[in-house]
């Protein structure tokens, strides 16, 4: 039967039809939601894990560069010149920093310190981005032409 002021059906047994497929509604909605939140916390774990192994083989990379770049400025230093050996010198301490923090704080104390820098000096971030990308695209470059010296060269 339609009531006339709603234009709604009753349910001729007293509405526990609909109260029932309401009630299996709602606890299938919950279980899709908690299914959602599992699903949301193990990917979150996943990333989590990724950028771990990935801050850490950063930090070693870095490591790398630091102590080439000291004995570049070592070099620089035997060959007399002691301008260029201080600047690279500041140079591998300054990535040696970098590298200290990447090994010993997690994600979001390093967002938040990339966040903020980002927020003071927008004008250096873009630009050490766009530096970043350029060394990156080459690095990138030069280890895939490494890794089959037969292939050909191919303008990228």
């Amino acid at each position: 039967m339609i009531h006339r002021n709603t234009g709604t059906t009753a349910d001729p047994g007293g509405g526990t039809a609909g109260a029932e497929a309401w009630r299996e509604a709602q606890g299938a909605a919950s279980e899709i939601k908690q299914q959602a939140q599992r699903l949301a916390d193990e990917a979150r774990q996943r990333g989590a894990a990724l950028f771990e192994g990935q801050r850490q083989a950063a930090a070693a990379e870095l490591g790398g560069m630091v102590d080439a770049l000291r004995r570049t400025a070592q070099n620089l230093g035997s060959e007399q010149r002691p301008a260029p050996a201080q600047w690279v010198g500041r140079a591998a301490d300054s990535l040696d920093r970098i590298a200290g923090n990447l090994r010993q704080q997690d994600a979001r104390a390093l967002l938040g310190q990339v966040e903020d820098y980002a927020r003071q000096h927008p004008g250096l971030f873009f630009g050490g981005s766009v530096a970043a990308g350029v060394l990156l695209a080459r690095y990138l470059k030069a280890t895939a032409r490494a890794s089959t010296p037969d292939a050909p060269d191919r303008p990228f």
